[in-house]
């Protein structure tokens, strides 16, 4: 999948509970995804890979650098970097349990993502600049099972969120 920042390519495999990541991205430095709470990195689930390897699982609570997650459940399983392009390959449980993780649910709804990486030969984590994008992305291809109206009748639904973009395409409501 092309993703709205032309130098970040995604694939993904949903397979025994694991959602499987394919990143293609054309730098030799850091680079970062993320399941976002509808508000950009404000409250987003994050993975970043330094230029060097080192993975790291974190979250956000505002516009600024990740903090390490208490429990790391991202795992890469394969790093190449060739002609100034990164291809990375890493794994996480669908619903880790960890409670700064946002789970990933076939519920027939788009997951905002983040992606963003470092400019060529930044290993460390540094700001992104306009190196970064969001997109809504289906990981399992289904489509919503409900209808609002179904919703609205449904005695054991209190409470319906829209996530609403701010009227300018390819960017989120913040």
């Amino acid at each position: 999948l092309e993703t709205p920042l032309p130098s970040y390519n995604l694939s993904w495999v949903v397979k025994s509970n694991k959602l499987t990541l394919t990143l293609e991205v054309a730098t030799d430095g850091w680079i970062g995804f993320g399941i976002s709470s509808g508000s950009g990195m404000r409250g987003a689930d994050i993975v970043r890979i330094d230029g060097d390897g080192e993975i790291e699982d974190g979250y956000a609570l505002a516009k600024a650098a990740p903090s390490a997650d208490c429990s790391q459940d991202w795992t890469l399983l394969c790093r190449d970097v060739e002609d100034g392009v990164t291809k990375l390959v890493i794994r996480r449980a669908l619903d880790t349990g960890d409670t700064q993780d946002h789970a990933i649910a076939d519920n027939g709804l788009s997951t905002l993502v983040i992606v963003a990486h470092g400019a060529a030969g930044q290993s460390g984590f540094m700001y992104h600049g306009q190196r970064r994008a969001t997109m809504l992305v289906n990981f399992f291809g289904t489509k919503a099972r409900r209808s609002i109206a179904d919703l609205r009748a449904d005695p054991n639904v209190s409470q319906i969120d829209v996530i609403s973009h701010n009227g300018t395409p390819g960017e989120p409501y913040e």
